[in-house]
Formats: structure tokens, sequence, C-alpha cells
């Protein structure tokens, strides 16, 4: 869908290393996220069906479910281990709380390419990055410069997140904040200088300039903070709007067993907090100077369950609720939003499939006569109206998916 056509068209035309050789020269200098992208993309052009987008897939899934992991690990040192929430319970609902009111998230993280390795991979390997910067090894050394490089390259808002908060790891090393994490400062700095050397080369690119002079308007000082606002407005509205807080709230005040260290719980939840604000402004600084997307906002999805989690065993610290009627109520709550949301994204990637596959083969019949009124499955979602848009609504989309068709079908 959507940036992928074009990555479909160019690997097609042009073969993997000259497609991210134009778009180095046209767009920018991303070469991670577009040599990523493409590569598996190439793997399915390459007559091997849809493996190469299926391997996508279950990569993303492994780097979430390893993330989600992450989180739990830090959350049971963070509080002694006192609060028995089993590893699979805390992965399941962190995954779950990825589903949208107008955007499942299944089908952003799973079908849409490009969008997740731009948008989701940075954060997820940057979490890897840090957990693994706490052991002393030259290995690992390099391997954290390698995974500072990657994330600091997919994307300038995501690259800027990235290099934030190591910035502010290495300068409050000493905080409270940080110390279950006891990152290695040396390994923070190779992380923060590799991170630095991605997004150069992202900026430095010829395509960099090329695009931007293409797609970002000139803008004034209140223009951009217009902007920035506005896309703030709607990122933490878009929190909202997704199911995933109130899940995570709920979950937080009816598993497991009560906290005993009440203070090592707060500040889990305020490192947590720091970082999905760094987070939400950098990607609301980035709409600013693009466009708000519901695909720009998948990084700060990967702490909102950790956060809302966190306050609800808080609120449950303060207000505990004993074991019967409400608690029962509240459990069956959890339940079922867990099975609507669950069956909701996976009917909707079935959805989607079988209707893309109707819709190819509509489309290449109109492309073959020359007929340029394409079909395509837009999922959209009350009450906003928004979801996934395909080749009915964009026309640069169209045309990467008449030129992709075209030479599919020569």
């Amino acid at each position: 869908m959507q940036d992928d056509y074009v990555a479909l068209r160019d690997v097609r035309g042009v073969g993997l290393f000259s497609s991210v050789h134009n778009m180095w020269q046209s767009w920018g200098g991303n070469v991670s996220a577009i040599f990523l992208s493409n590569f598996f993309i190439n793997i399915y052009t390459s007559k091997f069906l849809f493996i190469g987008i299926a391997f996508h897939s279950i990569i993303t899934v492994l780097l979430m479910i390893s993330t989600f992991r992450i989180f739990w690990i830090l959350f049971q040192e963070y509080t002694g281990s006192t609060i028995a929430v089993p590893a699979p319970v805390w992965i399941f609902l962190s995954f779950l709380s990825f589903g949208s009111l107008h955007a499942p998230g299944f089908i952003s993280i799973l079908n849409f390419t490009l969008a997740s390795t731009t948008h989701l991979w940075p954060t997820l390997i940057f979490i890897h990055a840090i957990f693994l910067a706490r052991q002393k090894s030259a290995v690992i050394s390099l391997f954290i410069s390698l995974l500072g490089f990657i994330s600091g390259n997919l994307n300038v808002a995501e690259s800027i997140f990235c290099l934030v908060i190591t910035l502010l790891m290495i300068f409050f090393l000493d905080n409270s904040l940080l110390y279950i994490l006891n990152p290695r400062k040396t390994n923070l700095i190779v992380l923060f200088f590799a991170q630095l050397i991605g997004l150069l080369t992202i900026v430095l690119a010829p395509g960099f300039g090329v695009r931007s002079s293409i797609v970002v308007e000139p803008i004034t000082l209140y223009g951009l903070a217009y902007s920035f606002f506005e896309a703030l407005f709607f990122n933490v509205g878009d929190i909202f709007l997704h199911p995933g807080w109130f899940l995570a709230l709920l979950s937080g005040l009816v598993f497991g067993k009560l906290p005993a260290l009440h203070d090592a719980l707060f500040e889990y939840l305020k490192l947590n907090s720091v970082v999905l604000i760094v987070c939400l402004l950098t990607t609301s600084a980035g709409d600013a100077f693009a466009y708000p997307s519901w695909y720009h906002t998948m990084s700060f999805y990967v702490f909102v369950f950790p956060v809302f989690f966190s306050i609800g065993f808080l609120v449950r610290c303060h207000v505990p609720l004993k074991v019967g009627k409400l608690a029962t109520i509240l459990r069956s709550i959890v339940l079922t939003l867990c099975i609507l949301l669950l069956v909701r994204d996976l009917s909707m990637l079935s959805i989607r499939a079988q209707h893309w596959d109707r819709d190819y083969i509509t489309n290449s019949l109109k492309v073959e006569n020359n007929q340029l009124d394409l079909v395509g499955y837009n999922v959209n979602y009350w009450p906003l109206g928004l979801g996934v848009d395909d080749v009915e609504k964009w026309d640069w989309i169209k045309t990467a998916y008449v030129d992709w068709v075209t030479l599919t079908e020569n």
C-alpha cells in the first residue's frame, strides 16, 4: 500500500541497489530504511510470491515481542519482581494496544512495509541498543554502534528522538530514573555518535534537498509553530482514540499482585512518561515539516502500554480493589476488549487481503486497456473516517501503482 507501490515499481524496474541509489539521489539519505524495505520487496519480485513481505512482517513481530519483553524485564527489575505479571500476558496486551479506532495496528505494522520500517523499527532497535548498553564487551559496543546507525538512519523524526533520549541518559546517568537500566557511559557515547552519523547521512544526501524543495512549501515561523501544535494536538488525541491506553489502565488495575515498591513503580512510570513525551514532541515536529499521518505515530505506541499499565497499578495502590465483584467485572471488560480488538484486527487483515487481490485483477485489466479509473480498498473507521488510503484517493499512489502493474504485466 501507498509508499510500497513506489518501492515495487523501482525494484521491479531497476533492481535493488539501483533503486536505493536513485532514492539517495532524489529523495533522502535514509538508505537503511530504503534498503531494508526494498530488500524484502525484492524477494517478492524475484518470483518468491509474498515470502519477502511475510519475512518483513515476521521480523517486525519478533522485534516487537522482544521489545515488549525488555519492558517487562525492566518492570520486574524496578519493582523487585513483587508483581506477578507473566511475560506472555504483558507481551500479548502490549501488542494489542497497537489497535486503533481508525487504523488497525496489525495492518499498519504488518502490511505497510516502508511505514513500519521507517516509523516503528527505529524505536524497537533503539530500545534493544539501550538494553545492551549495560553489557561490558567490545563486541557488544560494536553491535551497539551498528544498531545506533540504523536507528539514526531510518527516519529523521525518530532519529532525533533517539538522539535526545541518548543525550539525556549521558548527562543524567546518575539520576534515580536510570539506576535499573545501568547503561555503561562509553556504550551510550558510542550509540550517540552512531545515531548522529545515521542522521547526518540522511540530511546530507543529495536527495534530501531535492525532496525538501518539492515537498516542503515555504513556511514562516508562525506557520511552523501552528503546524507543530496542530500535529501535537492530533497526536495526543490519537493516543486516546486508541483502546490501548484504556486496555493498559484496566490491566494495571486488575492483573497481578499489589506492588510492594510504590516508589520504584513511580520511577518506572516517570521514566517511560519522559520517553513518551519526547517521542510525541519529535513526531509532532516531523509532522509540522511534512504532514500528520496515522502511520507516523507508531513509535510512541511502544510506550503507551507501560505508561498506562503503571498508572493503573498506582491507582490500585491508593484505591485497593478487593477480589470481588468489581475486580471480576474489570477482568471481564479487559478480556472482552482483547477479544474484540483481536477479532477486529485479524478480520480487517483478511478483508484487506481479499479486496487487494480482487482489485489487482480488475486494475490489471484497466491498465492494459489504458483505463485509469482504478479501484482500491480504503479502510475507514468511525468516528473520524480515517484509515488506510489506496489508489483511489492519491494520484502519486496511483501513478506508482500503474507503473508497477505495467512492469509486472510486461
